[in-house]
């Protein structure tokens, strides 16, 4: 399943169980990745756009920036830990890293919120911090990708994507798609 996350286009959020002083010190389905939230099927959902829907411009460079809602459904008994990788592949420099994200395991991030203990990777800005929806030309997608870990990623903050792809290589039990459209 390495493959996968090696090749995966989008943001990385995790949410760990049990980190305690680690937090201290530190693709294209048609509704959502696994399911829109139904059944048993891990997935994500926002309450502010659907799977391949425009993204509010509340949410973009264009207006607010502030990080939309996302709830996570069906969360696997085993996991350790929640990753989100949030990304631009139709950048024209290439995949443009939007927002990283570690935090322990929970349903969901609120509207312009950070869970409590998460530790933040650096996106294509070399911000650790959320950066919103922001094309230079035409309609991009923006890949929001939630992945279900077994172990917790040895990460600080300020991480990079290909860093947090390589702590959480062999780790993945499974993974969850949303992607929303923005011009």
């Amino acid at each position: 399943m390495w493959w996968r996350i090696a090749f995966s286009i989008g943001v990385f959020i995790p949410l760990c169980v049990g980190m305690g002083s680690f937090f201290s010190e530190s693709v294209f389905a048609e509704n959502s990745f696994s399911g829109a939230g139904a059944g048993d099927d891990f997935s994500m959902t926002s309450p502010e756009f659907g799977h391949n829907e425009k993204i509010p411009s509340m949410f973009t460079c264009d207006r607010g920036n502030v990080s939309p809602p996302l709830a996570f459904h069906a969360i696997p008994e085993d996991v350790k830990c929640l990753a989100l990788i949030m990304d631009d592949p139709d950048a024209p420099l290439g995949t443009w890293d939007h927002w990283l994200l570690v935090m322990p395991v929970g349903q969901g991030i609120v509207e312009n919120g950070m869970p409590a203990n998460a530790v933040l990777g650096k996106n294509s800005w070399g911000r650790s911090e959320y950066g919103g929806p922001c094309p230079p030309d035409g309609t991009h997608r923006y890949v929001f990708r939630l992945f279900a870990l077994d172990a917790v990623p040895d990460v600080k903050r300020g991480f990079s994507k290909a860093e947090l792809l390589r702590a959480m290589e062999g780790h993945v039990l499974d993974e969850a798609l949303l992607i929303g459209l923005y011009r």
